[in-house]
């Protein structure tokens, strides 16, 4: 069990659970910049630079591309984290 399902489990509403991992995400987040590449995204969510680029081709994770770069905004991340959760 993760550190926020164990926080989040029998919380009376889905709105309160919401909020409790935003606040618990953007602390994780804090050390990063607003603007994340395809490195931090790895370092974040533990995953392979082939899943990472994967999440981003498809568009399950949203991002913007500046030149040839991805460029993940924090809010994008928490918007994934959120709906996958």
């Amino acid at each position: 069990m993760s550190f926020i399902t164990a926080i989040t489990t029998g919380s009376p509403t889905k709105r309160k659970v919401s909020a409790v991992k935003n606040k618990i995400l953007a602390v994780t987040l804090r050390g990063y910049p607003e603007l994340l590449n395809v490195e931090n995204i790895q370092e974040i969510l533990h995953i392979s630079r082939t899943t990472a680029y994967a999440l981003l081709k498809s568009g399950e994770l949203k991002s913007r591309k500046i030149r040839h770069n991805y460029r993940i905004p924090k809010t994008y991340l928490l918007e994934y984290l959120n709906e996958t959760a």
